[in-house]
């Protein structure tokens, strides 16, 4: 029954979209197509305006093993790292103030992390543990408390309006009225609901993108890019946003099993990056094998770019202004000195991640 009732839904889906496209202002769901790519090539950084490179603070507790999400908020940067297992904040100016969370058995200690977010009105932090588990922080990162808010387990929560929404990812390991993808709580983590009827087999890759929760044009979305869909979380309510239109996309059957992902990944479409920023849907994606990239502005309904890429594409994370795209001294060494004008100190080997600022060119 939960195959028919998946099916049934991207056949609501894909009926919407057959009805035409439509600028964002109205409720019909957008038709991205991707199908139609050139064969010009996009050098990615022919798209990227830089404002500004900030260098993170290096020392033995700020030293980051990843960046697995990247936050800024009440002018911090709040930072990720799923080695470390905690969150670590750093000034705006790339100075290190202190971690959250830590691995333990004591009192807002714990043994597995997903997720964060951040209260940009109170400057507390949720950590989202892996059974389902809220664990409170204030701005100083001082333990709060920690409550259980589902019985499916969750990877991954954003904001919205009305409170939070967390996402299984189509990984419940549960069944029944507890196998949904998007779960809504207001800002106490009551739930108030559920919508999304997961895929019938658990997919246990995750997503290829930065960020599955964003924000756009005030409203929040979802980004469900194993099935090639966007949510709007706005008004309450979780409706499909847009489509993406591949020539041919990957076979569900092949999401969910990483063997037959891997065998089959030169031969199926998949997005690997997508964000909002400004008026823009910026998607790189996988096609014959090849990385392509595509810009779409939104709000003038047209494709801005859509062709083979050129050239190094870091994460990205969405800013109120801008876009964030964590680098570290590594990588910025061999691919990125061309923004040493930006610099306000030397990097070496052994530094911290760098934190680029930019926009997308127009």
């Amino acid at each position: 029954m939960k195959v028919l009732r998946f099916i049934n839904f991207l056949i609501l889906v894909l009926a919407f979209v057959s009805c035409g496209e439509r600028k964002p202002a109205s409720n019909a769901i957008l038709r991205l197509d991707l199908s139609k790519s050139t064969s010009d090539t996009l050098n990615v950084l022919d798209k990227m305006y830089p404002l500004e490179v900030i260098v993170l603070e290096t020392t033995d507790e700020s030293l980051l093993g990843s960046v697995d999400k990247l936050i800024e908020a009440n002018g911090n940067y709040y930072v990720l790292d799923h080695v470390r297992k905690c969150v670590l904040v750093f000034e705006g100016t790339g100075k290190f103030l202190h971690r959250v969370g830590r691995v333990g058995q004591g009192p807002g200690e714990y043994s597995t992390l997903s997720d964060f977010i951040v209260d940009e009105h109170t400057g507390c932090l949720y950590l989202l543990t892996n059974s389902s588990t809220v664990y409170a922080y204030d701005n100083g990162g001082n333990f709060l408390w920690k409550r259980k808010i589902s019985n499916s387990m969750l990877w991954y929560i954003g904001s919205s309006e009305e409170g939070y929404v967390c996402s299984t990812n189509h990984l419940t390991y549960t069944s029944g009225e507890d196998s949904f993808l998007l779960y809504r709580f207001d800002k106490d983590f009551q739930e108030e609901d559920r919508s999304v009827r997961v895929y019938d087999k658990q997919i246990s890759n995750p997503p290829l993108i930065s960020s599955p929760f964003q924000k756009w044009n005030g409203a929040s979305y979802y980004m469900d890019t194993f099935f090639n869909v966007v949510y709007s979380l706005s008004d309450a309510k979780v409706v499909p946003f847009c489509q993406f239109m591949f020539s041919s996309p990957m076979p569900a059957e092949y999401i969910a099993d990483s063997n037959l992902f891997n065998e089959n990944q030169f031969r199926y479409d998949f997005i690997i990056e997508a964000f909002f920023s400004e008026r823009f849907l910026w998607v790189s994606y996988i096609h014959n094998g090849e990385h392509y990239t595509a810009i779409f502005d939104i709000m003038g309904d047209k494709v801005v770019a859509n062709g083979k890429t050129r050239g190094i594409m870091p994460k990205v994370y969405q800013s109120s202004e801008s876009l964030l795209s964590p680098i570290s001294a590594d990588l910025y060494l061999n691919d990125w000195t061309h923004l040493n004008g930006m610099l306000k100190q030397p990097v070496s080997i052994e530094d911290n991640h760098l934190i680029l600022r930019w926009k997308i060119k127009e």
